[in-house]
């Protein structure tokens, strides 16, 4: 748990948000002065000291996971009140890679993947709101590892929230709107397109996901593309 006015849990440890929060909060108000006020703000793993192995996550359904994703809430809402221009914030990265493992380094499915990254959402959200009420939440860019990839994963996120068995350690909760703001992928392809319409098409076969799910219309923010040579 955080106080209510520093960032210093009340154990005594600090939450560090980088090196020197005031450059960031500097840069981020001369963008938001010069009339940049779309900001984009992404996290690629936030965790607590005791954990020794980067982007791990403690077991699923344990007591242990419960108390990480409130602290997750906890460390969300200091970002957002120390940020108040950023009015956007992708809380994971690209969740269906090797982002996520238990503390054994043991790779999971992508189901069990999908629902952590979906609860690991509701809890970030639900922080980001208190320290910031006008900001959202970007879903994580999902790994374009094929097209049948990002949109198998996403349906496991989907799943999962109308499961009723979501979010674990709280009040289950079916509204899709409670755990994102806009829908996010990521778009790569190896070679140059040779159809004229790849990136669309790309696009609007996996918002067809979406749509059967009560998110037509909500909005879609491409935060990583494009068409890596690999020299």
């Amino acid at each position: 748990d955080m106080t209510d006015n520093s960032r210093k849990r009340k154990n005594g440890t600090e939450c560090i948000l980088c090196m020197d929060d005031s450059i960031c909060v500097k840069v981020l108000d001369k963008l938001n002065k010069a009339g940049v006020t779309n900001l984009i703000g992404s996290s690629q793993w936030i965790q607590p000291n005791y954990i020794n192995v980067g982007s791990s996550v403690p077991e699923y359904a344990s007591n242990e996971y419960v108390t990480y994703m409130n602290e997750v809430s906890s460390w969300w809402e200091v970002i957002a009140k120390t940020f108040p221009m950023v009015n956007k914030w992708e809380v994971l990265n690209e969740p269906n890679g090797d982002f996520i493992r238990y503390y054994d380094r043991s790779l999971e499915t992508p189901e069990l993947k999908a629902k952590i990254t979906t609860d690991y959402m509701y809890y970030a959200r639900e922080g980001i709101k208190k320290g910031n009420s006008e900001a959202g939440v970007v879903l994580p860019g999902i790994a374009p590892f094929s097209i049948d990839a990002v949109k198998s994963f996403l349906n496991y996120i989907y799943d999962y929230i109308h499961s009723g068995n979501a979010p674990y350690g709280k009040q289950k909760d079916m509204n899709e709107d409670n755990y994102f703001d806009y829908l996010c992928w990521h778009v790569y392809f190896n070679e140059v397109p040779t159809i004229d319409n790849l990136f669309t098409d790309f696009n609007n076969e996996i918002y067809e996901i979406a749509k059967k799910n009560n998110d037509n219309g909500k909005p879609l923010i491409i935060t990583e593309f494009g068409f890596p040579d690999h020299g």
